[in-house]
């Protein structure tokens, strides 16, 4: 049954109407793979972005070309931050500015001002991106800083997962970690699946000590702070269940599988050491 207007209403297909009941009942076998590119998106996936994002195929060509068009001309308006923005970005493809059109609900100013953060975050903390290459953070996500689960949660989210009460500071600093992390986004936003369905990272902070608080200065909490939004639980793990299934958790987070290895995962996102390329 095709998808028609009537008056005021709109008139829902039976196969619309079946992708709205699966995304009530998803389980984490209904997701893509969290670790590179997104050849097809699945169905309920698509339907999720027309219902969250007031995404169609004609709105993504639209909106990206509007997005490119707005950062021409704020640069050409003489603003010094935009003639950046545009030096930034001149050179980004159509997918790259798709992930701030996700973002910001195709809203293209909206989506703007996201970019113009993105690129300010870049310009305001440089020593986080000065040489900036799988060699300069593979120990670092070896280490787990940041973990990042193989398998999307119920709700196609990519887990990251940060287990404070192991952390030497002395060996990892915060700002290998920050780094680490800027890497790790990167990489993984070149998946459409996760463009859509976003991140949930997951601090443990038990065991956490005042030695550990003390190699965090408050200038790299505000770089963090700019960059995430994290959904910290405490002791009260009930509600954490409910949100993330227990299967795809490792030991240490009070899950079923086995305990975290990150060099596995930095295997399947760089390739063996031999194959680094920079970033």
């Amino acid at each position: 049954m095709a998808e028609t207007q009537t008056g005021t209403f709109r008139m829902v297909s039976e196969q619309e109407q079946a992708l709205r009941t699966k995304l009530d009942h998803l389980s984490t076998k209904d997701h893509g793979p969290v670790i590179g590119k997104c050849d097809l998106l699945p169905p309920h996936t698509l339907q999720k972005a027309k219902d969250e994002l007031n995404e169609t195929e004609e709105k993504r060509v639209a909106c990206v070309t509007e997005l490119q068009n707005l950062v021409q001309d704020s640069a050409s308006s003489g603003e010094e931050f935009a003639k950046i923005v545009l030096e930034k970005t001149k050179d980004k493809d159509d997918s790259f500015f798709l992930r701030f059109i996700r973002a910001r609900k195709f809203d293209v100013k909206r989506s703007y001002e996201l970019l113009k953060g993105y690129v300010r975050f870049r310009e305001q903390y440089p020593e986080l991106f000065e040489n900036l290459t799988p060699e300069a953070v593979r120990s670092t996500i070896e280490a787990g800083y940041p973990g990042i689960l193989t398998d999307r949660d119920k709700y196609g989210r990519v887990v990251l997962l940060f287990n404070i009460e192991n952390w030497d500071y002395e060996e990892i600093t915060f700002d290998e970690i920050l780094r680490a992390y800027c890497v790790i986004l990167e990489k993984l936003l070149e998946n459409e699946e996760t463009q859509i369905n976003g991140f949930c990272i997951i601090e443990n902070f038990k065991g956490f000590t005042m030695q550990q608080a003390s190699g965090i200065k408050l200038s790299e909490l505000k770089k963090m702070v700019d960059m995430l939004q994290v959904h910290v639980h405490g002791e009260e793990l009930e509600s954490f269940f409910k949100e993330i299934d227990v299967d795809i958790l490792p030991e240490e987070f009070g899950g079923s599988q086995a305990k975290y290895n990150g060099k596995i995962i930095a295997e399947k996102i760089f390739g063996t050491e031999s194959e680094d390329t920079a970033l």
